[in-house]
């Protein structure tokens, strides 16, 4: 059933705090289910899913919605902790991973329950499989990446030339991932896409969400076309910005932002560079004798309202191919590859919106 009696723990239950269960949403649609028995009592459950790609909000819903399961059919779900978040790739796209440890009570008798629920996606597609049982954690996260790399969901188009799946570590967590690809459109245009899916746990028993999206077209020439940037936040999308000219000439940065409209007007003159311009400046700096090199970004989590100062600084003299990074309030410090990838760093940032 996924659920232990503990002997003697029902006075225990008060030493932690306990968080009420969160109603669970309907996010995204399951196309295609498969169900296996990791263990007799306790399926393991398996979706795929061609009509989103919020990694980190599918991971919160569905854990929750197991959990509410658990608790509808044991007992009332009492306190609450966050076992383990994780990041990471398999068969080529980048996943998350979310466990929970409960405590289930019925009629005076307290059980441990534990749920583990494992995301990943690329495009549109996503597949998730959730357990509901204590233990086979290893059984687990090879059952989920034989399903993911088991099944066929045919080719992006266009398809990418290159694709960088990159994990964020806070601590010893790692409760984000960030997943970029290039590739070239029928006009010949560059199409950056960026996708970061974070779970952060804020305490022992309350996770908060991000999901985000960047997607920008670059000229050959590295001239940044167009732009759009999309948030998600436990679940609920908080802006919906994008970036592009109007018939004068003029860049125009809006959409939404914490639920009101915004349109601002900037300099039609100013040239910002795209993500894939901002590769070829890596490359650049090291390829050459300067120092510095600086250049305009828009960056609407800082500030949509105008385009902020991007200086890269290179900083090798004991690390090779090191250099920090400063975008606005944002600073990364880290090694870059030959392709202008950033291996590995530190970020830091100050106030943004």
């Amino acid at each position: 059933m996924g659920l232990y009696t503990v002997p003697g723990a029902v006075q225990a239950v008060s030493e932690f705090p306990s968080l009420q269960n969160r109603p669970s949403r309907r996010l995204l649609a399951a196309q295609h289910a498969r169900s296996t028995r990791c263990k007799a009592e306790s399926p393991l459950e398996c979706y795929l899913i061609t009509s989103g790609r919020d990694l980190a909000s599918f991971a919160n819903t569905l854990a929750e919605a197991n959990i509410e399961a658990m608790g509808t059919r044991y007992g009332t779900v009492g306190n609450r902790r966050v076992f383990h978040t994780g990041a990471g790739e398999v068969a080529g796209m980048p996943y998350l991973a979310l466990e929970w440890l409960y405590t289930v009570e019925k009629d005076a008798e307290l059980r441990v329950g534990f749920t583990k629920v494992r995301v990943a996606g690329k495009g549109e597609t996503a597949f998730a499989c959730a357990h509901n049982a204590i233990g086979y954690r290893a059984t687990f996260g090879e059952a989920f990446a034989r399903f993911v790399g088991g099944t066929e969901t045919g080719d992006a188009e266009p398809p990418p030339f290159y694709e960088d799946i990159a994990q964020i570590d806070v601590g010893d967590r790692a409760p984000g991932i960030v997943y970029s690809a290039y590739s070239v459109d029928a006009d010949g245009d560059i199409l950056a896409e960026l996708a970061q899916s974070l779970i952060i746990p804020v305490d022992p028993s309350t996770i908060v969400t991000n999901d985000s999206y960047s997607i920008s077209y670059t000229g050959p020439d590295g001239a940044l076309i167009s732009a759009f940037d999309i948030s998600v936040e436990n679940g609920e999308i908080t802006s919906n910005l994008s970036l592009q000219r109007n018939e004068n000439g003029a860049w125009v940065s809006g959409g939404t932002l914490q639920g009101k409209d915004i349109e601002y007007e900037i300099d039609g003159s100013l040239e910002p560079a795209g993500e894939w311009r901002q590769l070829a400046a890596v490359r650049e700096l090291f390829a050459g004798d300067e120092e510095t090199l600086s250049m305009l970004a828009w960056i609407p989590d800082a500030d949509p309202t105008r385009f902020m100062d991007a200086t890269l600084t290179r900083d090798d003299s004991e690390v090779d191919r090191q250099a920090t990074l400063a975008l606005g309030p944002i600073s990364l410090s880290g090694r870059f590859d030959e392709s202008g990838h950033i291996i590995d760093g530190d970020v830091s940032a100050g106030p943004g919106r």
